[in-house]
């Protein structure tokens, strides 16, 4: 078994770096680091085989995690497959489309829903004389493609169904896609459920004066919905192919803690549910090739999870002509043309190796991170199809370790306007 699905018991708590005293609220990241999840892993790697700590470190830490990927299954069949998730792409921007509601759609069995519209961004030239920009190393801006819409962004899922993004990645000649219903097109952000907590007096039995606090927790669980409740339950897929050993873990389910608090989870084995290179994507990046010569072929490259490389949002594997391969994929070679990010997120922990007889550890160096469905346009200089397939959920990050953890796995799509 190279695939594993943790199935949360409670809401988990991931810390996203702030000091939590006695008074205050210990809020979650709104979804888990790939790092996290790589130590839950190796943990239960290391105490199903009665490994100590102190002298393995190297050891667990060569061992490659991907993931992780987030994943549902249904309640009513919890041993049939599982529906895996993107992120949102970041070259897709919701917009509302007001839609007049009859009286018979508002029935107490259904509510009304207002379809979604996502539109594409594009890199292109700025046409417009004098004009220009001050991106660096010269690249290219992205623009809203279609009708010169004025109405607002709005909000939309989140994540993603795997079928949904594959297609968005696989025909970038649609300026927009539209979803009559936003569920369709995939889920929301995990929901967070707030906890609150006491300290209690052992010789009173009463709380303690300013010893109440709060926790905040992501729930995996079925979501509530305008009448009942959702038929399936989240969790995270993570994959450990790349150790070459097809068992990582017991093939039998094991209870675990997974992220602060030692909030309790399932680690059970997933068979085959890490997803493959879809066929869809396959076929179109065959097609883009096909293509001729002096039309360019170009790829988009989204990050599935968090990266991190040495230069904040660009990658370190580029050279000062933004000309690169990516790590492991030598015979590969792009030139970076465009970027569509979000907003850097900090990246830190608590190092236990520093600790000494006067301190328990260390504060790590705060790192940017470039954040999971950030897109980056490439012109390919060298390299077909089959060897951009193989950067399908490959780690692109410019550390081996960061690799390791799982920091950048990437989905490869078709860009076929590229210049």
């Amino acid at each position: 078994m190279t695939s594993y699905f943790i199935d949360p018991k409670a809401p988990l708590l991931f810390g996203d770096g702030r000091p939590f005293g006695a008074t205050e609220c210990a809020e979650t990241l709104p979804f888990p680091l790939p790092s996290t999840v790589a130590g839950a892993m190796r943990t239960a790697y290391a105490e199903q085989r009665g490994m100590a700590f102190a002298g393995s470190r190297e050891t667990l830490l060569s061992l490659p995690i991907a993931g992780p990927l987030l994943a549902s299954r249904s309640l009513a069949n919890p041993q049939g497959d599982l529906e895996v998730y993107l992120p949102k792409p970041a070259d897709a921007v919701y917009f509302k489309i007001q839609d007049q509601q009859t009286e018979d759609h508002k029935t107490q069995d259904q509510k009304p829903q207002n379809p979604l519209l996502a539109r594409r961004l594009r890199p292109g030239e700025i046409t417009v004389a004098g004009a220009g920009t001050d991106l660096p190393h010269n690249l290219l801006p992205v623009f809203l493609s279609g009708d010169n819409d004025k109405s607002k962004p709005g909000k939309g899922p989140t994540w993603w169904r795997l079928q949904q993004a594959a297609q968005w990645l696989a025909d970038d000649r649609q300026n927009s896609l539209t979803a009559e219903d936003p569920k369709d097109l995939g889920v929301d952000a995990l929901p967070t459920e707030r906890r609150t907590h006491v300290a209690l007096d052992p010789d009173t039995l009463t709380n303690r004066d300013g010893q109440l606090f709060q926790t905040a927790g992501l729930d995996f669980g079925p979501r509530r919905q305008f009448c009942g409740w959702q038929s399936s339950t989240y969790g995270l897929l993570v994959d450990t192919a790349g150790n070459g050993a097809k068992k990582f873990l017991s093939t039998s389910p094991r209870m675990r803690t997974v992220g602060g608090e030692r909030r309790p989870a399932w680690i059970e084995p997933a068979g085959s549910a890490w997803p493959g290179l879809p066929e869809v994507l396959s076929q179109a990046l065959a097609q883009a090739q096909a293509k001729p010569a002096s039309t360019g072929f170009g790829i988009r490259l989204m990050l599935v999870t968090p990266a991190l490389f040495e230069r904040g949002w660009l990658p370190g594997w580029l050279d000062e002509s933004l000309q690169g391969s990516p790590p492991g994929h030598e015979r590969l070679k792009l030139r970076l043309c465009a970027a569509s990010l979000e907003r850097w997120q900090p990246f830190s922990g608590w190092d236990l190796q520093s600790r000494n007889r006067h301190s328990a550890g260390a504060a790590r160096a705060i790192r940017r991170m470039v954040p999971s469905g950030s897109l980056y346009w490439f012109k390919v200089l060298e390299g077909d199809a089959d060897t951009i397939a193989k950067l399908w959920l490959s780690p692109v990050s410019d550390q081996e370790q960061d690799r390791r953890d799982g920091f950048g796995l990437a989905a490869p799509g078709v860009w076929s306007t590229c210049p």
